[in-house]
């Protein structure tokens, strides 16, 4: 699969606009390193360490997390929150597994 890339999307339907979201990676013991955040919807600013990497974005529909030329390091666990201006908000997890030849 190196080479590929991968997007991972949610989608759902929010009380509002999105507020806030942010994707992370969760870390052995449960820590998480910040891939990117934004207030509002649109495209997410990645982290300098992850730009060539990555790219996200949230809509009040869903949101996406984009997988460059993925590679057997990628396989990990991923995170997103989203939070609307009104009372809903997401939080899940996915695990990724990179099957390679």
């Amino acid at each position: 699969m190196k080479g590929q890339n991968l997007t991972l999307a949610w989608t759902y339907a929010l009380d509002g606009r999105v507020g806030f979201s942010q994707f992370t990676i969760v870390t052995t013991g449960g820590n998480e390193s910040l891939i990117g955040k934004k207030f509002g919807p649109g495209v997410i600013r990645v982290e300098p360490e992850y730009q060539a990497r990555f790219r996200a974005r949230a809509t009040k529909s869903g949101a996406e997390l984009s997988i460059l030329a993925v590679q057997r390091s990628d396989e990990r666990t991923y995170r997103v929150n989203v939070v609307s201006t009104g009372a809903d908000s997401l939080v899940q997890s996915v695990v990724v597994i990179v099957n390679c030849k």
